[in-house]
């Protein structure tokens, strides 16, 4: 029993020499690949997966950036989840992507059927159109939306005069600033997401439709039954980047409202960013930074395991 357990363990050393051999001569024969790719790895690590694992770190102290760290342990994440302000900014978020899935994934996918029909005319000045918002930088679009829904002087106000309908207030108060968010957001992105379904609507085989045309379905049955379920991956990958942005908005709160009128347009990333580099409370920040990935992967989780067990 002795000697096989030193043949075994002589095998496993061979067979590790072996392999870590034939590692080494891979690398030597396609250094140059490697010497190419490597800056990738290089800046990765640096500014990737340095920073990853450091805000791990700073997440378990209280730091303000300047001062010795003092280690809280999970003091930081207690204090998190019993900061009002915090369920303040987490339940805003939440309102805020519940209502950017219409404008972010219906409308889009709405606007991809129509524009990939042979009726419209002129589909590329239209699809170049529709795609132009997603290319403006966020604080132009800010300055935009903060003259179109000025309360006096704002051009919005100005039309809905028109029909006897009194000002208002679209940023400063609460509710309509929340309404003011999800239109300039989905006016921003719903670009990206038709190009992505136009995308998939043209891989999608004329036979299929031909053939249930001949079978007597009308065009809204084989939307239904052929080019919905053969879209459903890509609904899925969309309410999944939708949420993903929605989580991290930040930039409505930041350049229109200030997180105001008092909390109600703060967002989770808009608090972190306050906690953050206002407050200087580093750790406290990186801890809500962990939280955010956590919801970040439970929603995407759950919606990828939904939409697949949908689609069997």
């Amino acid at each position: 029993m002795k000697a096989s357990a030193v043949d075994r363990q002589g095998l496993a050393q061979r067979v590790s020499r072996g392999t870590t051999g034939q590692l080494w001569h891979r690398i030597r024969k396609n250094w140059a690949a490697y010497f190419f790719i490597s800056p990738f790895f290089i800046l990765y690590s640096i500014f990737g997966l340095f920073g990853l694992l450091f805000s791990l770190y700073i997440s378990l102290h209280h730091w303000d950036g300047l001062a010795p760290m003092k280690f809280r342990g999970a003091g930081n994440y207690t204090e998190l989840f019993q900061d009002e302000i915090f369920w303040i900014s987490l339940r805003n978020t939440l309102v805020l992507l519940l209502f950017d899935f219409p404008f972010k994934v219906g409308l889009p996918l709405l606007l991809a059927v129509a524009l990939n029909s042979k009726l419209i005319r002129g589909r590329g000045f239209f699809r170049t159109a529709f795609y132009v918002p997603e290319v403006t930088s966020a604080v132009v679009v800010a300055i935009i939306f903060r003259y179109l829904f000025d309360r006096d002087t704002g051009i919005v106000n100005y039309g809905l005069g028109l029909f006897g309908v009194e000002n208002i207030a679209w940023l400063q108060d609460p509710f309509w600033a929340k309404v003011s968010f999800v239109l300039l957001s989905g006016w921003w992105s719903q670009g990206y997401h038709m190009i992505i379904f136009l995308a998939a609507l043209q891989t999608i085989p004329n036979d299929l439709l031909e053939a249930a045309m001949v079978d007597g379905a009308n065009h809204f049955q084989s939307f239904m039954r052929i080019t919905l379920p053969l879209l459903r991956p890509i609904i899925i990958f969309s309410a999944i980047i939708t949420t993903i942005a929605g989580l991290e908005r930040f930039s409505e709160p930041f350049l229109l409202t200030e997180g105001g009128p008092g909390y109600s347009t703060y967002t989770i990333v808009y608090y972190l960013y306050q906690k953050t580099f206002v407050s200087y409370r580093l750790g406290y920040g990186a801890a809500m930074g962990y939280v955010i990935f956590v919801l970040i992967f439970v929603f995407s989780i759950l919606q990828f395991r939904y939409g697949s067990r949908e689609g069997r």
